[in-house]
């Protein structure tokens, strides 16, 4: 069982993906701003982080570049909806930054399953 941090400003993005992940064995902590996900990766450890790209206040790109300085070896899976960018430019620009994914919102179980599998590996 895997230890994942979900990170979306969107409760019901959190509670699908949470239950989703659950139900597949893994122990799934939902927060709802970037300033959350740090605060809660300081005093918890995570396999994973799942994080939505925009968010108000601290974005994703904001908050990862954070969560490299304290966290630096966590497997981060960004999920966006928002950006209107193509998805090879999406891809450069958050493993440019450290993530090693990214779902495009919305994405179906099978990817979601897909993503979190090969980030755990």
């Amino acid at each position: 069982m895997s230890r994942i941090l979900i990170a979306d400003d969107d409760e019901q993005i959190c509670a699908i993906v949470s239950r989703l992940l659950n139900h597949d064995g893994h122990d799934v902590t939902a927060v709802y701003s970037g300033a959350e996900a740090i605060a809660t990766l300081r005093t918890s450890a995570f396999d994973l982080l799942l994080l939505d790209l925009v968010m108000p206040k601290k974005g994703g790109i904001e908050t990862i570049m954070e969560i490299r300085g304290e966290v630096p070896q966590l497997p981060i899976i960004v999920m966006s909806g928002q950006v209107r960018l193509e998805e090879e430019s999406i891809n450069r620009l958050v493993q440019h930054y450290g993530a090693i994914a990214s779902l495009a919102k919305p994405f179906s179980s099978e990817e979601l399953r897909s993503a979190v599998t090969v980030a755990l590996a």
